[in-house]
Order: structure tokens, then sequence, then C-alpha cells
């Protein structure tokens, strides 16, 4: 009973490490909801400056710190009951690793190298976490799990914005459940709600369970008042209907006519543009977005100043005593980040670090192109990472440290790979049979080879 509510296959052979697998299972489930508020878990909105920011990570005071520690101190325990996995999936995936160690290599020219060290040492932790969950659990087992999360979340939510108001909801009247800002419960809760739509079709309690669970996303999302919760959330529903439909296709097939949604795509965008302000209006957004465009330019300006390298990862926002002094002054409040993350990377670690940020996507795209069989789990790994790409366009969450939408970054990146690189295998084996048989060799040799 306890298997299949963990949603994990008991293997026949092993029972003690079946055991240690649920166990690892709802250890790590708390831990990732934390790390779902990044670090900011029932925080108090006075604690969070400004309006126009999602909240960031709650490392200043004391609780923070010890949260912070002892979520990492438990995922190296766990981590380190199975070294020799975690560091076939670093062998593995040296692309993505080569992420966190660009951010830490730029200390060499960091305005602020003490922050560099310190927030590249827990982007590298979160992205070896990442790497780490990608081997130990299945695809069917992430869906699982980061579907609790999200059940978790939703439910602790409602009642935090029922029960404790004061935590629950903005100045501003808005919710934010047990997230630090509007923004963060909205845009959270699109991607914890996603792997609910990817599950296994299931009957009776589990069903209504999670029909209940996806209506009250939809109602946190809208309370929220965070319309780049709405949008993620309307692209999000485009993408899974879209990719519903392109999956009945044969992979040639499936590439024309993905060729052709990008078109009129780009040809709705362009109409979206030209009456943009009236669109901005109709979600009670102004034409500067929240004063988004003017964030921009100022960036802009910052970035130009550096622009193969950057300033540093983290250290360009340091208020008023650094470099971000003259992009707080030319809009007149304070912010933390650039409102794009794209432009955030850009800012940190240069032209250099956005290629590779824009390779890892080019390559997961083009992987996921390739694959002939796009199954539920592979479609939520591609949903991850069209949600990653949408949300940062008026926010920033790339390389966000102890936050769950980098580490689910890395989780889907990885695992898209790693299912190229099986699928090209076995379509390799097949072509190498035939072959191979007319010179006496028979198939069933071949049959023993590992996947």
């Amino acid at each position: 009973m306890q298997l299949q509510l963990a949603g994990i296959p008991a293997p026949q052979s092993r029972p003690a490490s079946n055991i240690l697998r649920i166990a690892i299972f709802w250890l790590l489930l708390p831990i990732l909801l934390y790390f779902s508020t990044r670090g900011n878990m029932l925080s108090k909105p006075s604690a969070i400056a400004g309006n126009y920011t999602s909240a960031p990570n709650d490392e200043s005071t004391a609780r923070g710190r010890i949260l912070i520690a002892g979520s990492w101190g438990i995922v190296g325990i766990v981590m380190f009951t199975r070294r020799r996995t975690l560091i076939a999936a670093l062998k593995e995936n040296g692309v993505l690793v080569a992420l966190p160690c660009f951010a830490i290599l730029s200390t060499l020219w960091s305005s602020n190298p003490f922050e560099t060290v310190h927030r590249g040492a827990f982007i590298l932790l979160s992205t070896i976490f990442a790497l780490y969950l990608s081997r130990r659990l299945t695809p069917e087992q992430h869906l699982q799990l980061f579907y609790y999360v999200g059940v978790c979340a939703a439910v602790l939510s409602l009642l935090c914005v029922a029960t404790l108001p004061a935590y629950g909801i903005g100045p501003d009247g808005a919710c934010k459940g047990i997230f630090g800002h509007k923004n963060d419960l909205g845009v959270f809760m699109v991607f914890l709600a996603s792997p609910a739509l990817h599950l296994p079709k299931q009957r009776g309690l589990a069903k209504v369970v999670r029909i209940c669970f996806l209506l009250l996303t939809l109602v946190l999302i809208a309370f929220s008042q965070s319309r780049s919760g709405w949008l993620v959330a309307i692209a999000y529903a485009a993408f899974f209907f879209g990719s519903t439909l392109l999956r009945r296709f044969h992979r040639r097939s499936r590439s024309i006519l993905l060729l052709a949604s990008v078109v009129l795509t780009v040809t709705f965008g362009s109409f979206v543009y030209e009456n943009y302000a009236a669109f901005l209006e109709l979600i009670g957004k102004d034409a500067t977005l929240s004063d988004r465009t003017e964030i921009w330019k100022a960036v802009m300006a910052s970035i130009l100043k550096k622009p193969l390298l950057g300033y540093g990862y983290g250290a360009f926002w340091q208020g008023l005593l650094g470099p971000s002094a003259d992009v707080i002054i030319s809009i007149h409040f304070g912010i933390g980040h650039a409102h794009n993350g794209f432009l955030n990377v850009w800012l940190e670690m240069g032209a250099a670090g956005l290629a590779l940020v824009v390779f890892v996507f080019v390559r997961a795209g083009r992987q996921c192109l390739r694959l002939s069989d796009w199954s539920d789990s592979i479609r939520w790994y591609m949903g991850v990472l069209f949600l990653v790409l949408v949300s940062n366009f008026d926010e920033s969450f790339l390389f966000n440290t102890n936050d769950l939408i980098w580490m689910l970054f890395i989780l889907a990146a990885a695992q898209i790979a790693s299912l190229y690189r099986s699928e090209r295998f076995e379509r390799g084996r097949r072509q190498l049979i035939p072959a191979l048989q007319p010179r006496g060799l028979e198939a069933p040799a071949l049959q023993s080879w590992p996947l």
C-alpha cells in the first residue's frame, strides 16, 4: 500500500533498497516544498522589498540560514548514499555542470568576489541535487514526487490565506499563500500543477483528488492577482494541448507542424505587439508592464558597459552600494533583479554565460524534435523547459539559488538528454541486428546490451 502511494514500483530482489528509496522519496518532499518557496515559507509581506519583484531567497535572517543549512545537510546525506549514481550523472551531463562552474569562475572578474563564491556554491549544490534526482528516480517517480509537492503547496497556501492572513495575503490584498510574493505563488503553482496533467489515468478517489488539486491551483493563480502567473498559465495550457495534438504524428510530420505553429505564433505575436497597449489594458497592465520596460532600458545600459563577461555572478544587485545603484537611481525605486531572466544572466555573466544557457535550451529542443515517442513524462520535461523559457521573460528565475525552478530546469534538460541517448542507442541496435545476422551473429547476443 505504501509503495502505491509513493508511486514507486517494488523490485523483487532487494526489499531493503526499496525501503530506502521510499524513505528518501518522503524525506525529500518537504525539502522540495521548502525550495518551491525559494526559502521564504510563511514570510510576512512586510519583509519583501518592493511591489515590483518576486521574493528573493531569505538568507539574511538566522531562521533562513538555519533552514537552508538544515535542508542542504539532509540533501547531502541523501546524495552520499548513492555516490556512484551521482558521479555517473555528473559525467553524463557536462554541459549542465558547466553552468554553475562558469558562475563560480566569474569570481575572477567579479565586482564582489565573496558574494559570487557564496552564491556559486549554492547554485552548484542545486545543480548537483537536480542531477542526482534525474538519475536516482524514474520519470514516473519524478511526476509523482512533484505532484505531491504541488498538492502540499496548494493546500498549505489555502490554509495560510484562510487562517493566517497576515502571512498569506500581501499588502495589496493579493494572495501569496506560503510563498514570499504573489508572483511566486502565481508562477510556481503553474510549475507544480503541471505534473498532474501528465500522470497516468486514475480512478476513484485518486482521480477526484487530482481534479480538486487542479481546480485549487486555478483559484490560487487567479487570486494571486499575478499577471505573470496568469500569462504563464495560459501559455502552458496552449503548450499542453498543442503537444497532445503533435504527439499523434510521426517525427518528421511533427517537425513540419511545429514549424507551422511557430509561424502562426510569430504572426499572432506581431498582432499583439501592434496592439499591445489595448491587450495590456485588458489584463490590467500599463504600457510599461509595471515599469518593466524602464527597468530593461536601465539594465541594458549597464550590460553594454561589460557585455562579454558581465559583473560576476550575484555581484551586480547590491542596492545603492554596488553597480546596481545606476539602475536604481535611473528608475527611482529599489529592485533586486532585472525582471528578465536572460537579461539578468547577461548582466551578471555576460554574453558568454548567456550563450551557455541558450545552448542548453537549443540542444534540448533539438533532442525533443528527434524523439519518436512523446510519452507523458517526456512531455512534462518539455513543458518544464517551456515554462522556464516563458516565465523568464518578465521575471528572473534563472540561476536563482535554493530555487525549485532552477532544479526543475536542470532535471528536465538532463532527462531529455538521457532519454534521447537511450532512444538513439536502441535505434542503432535495431539497425545493427539485421546487418550482423547474415554473418552468423545471432540476435539474442545483442538483446542483453544494457540500456
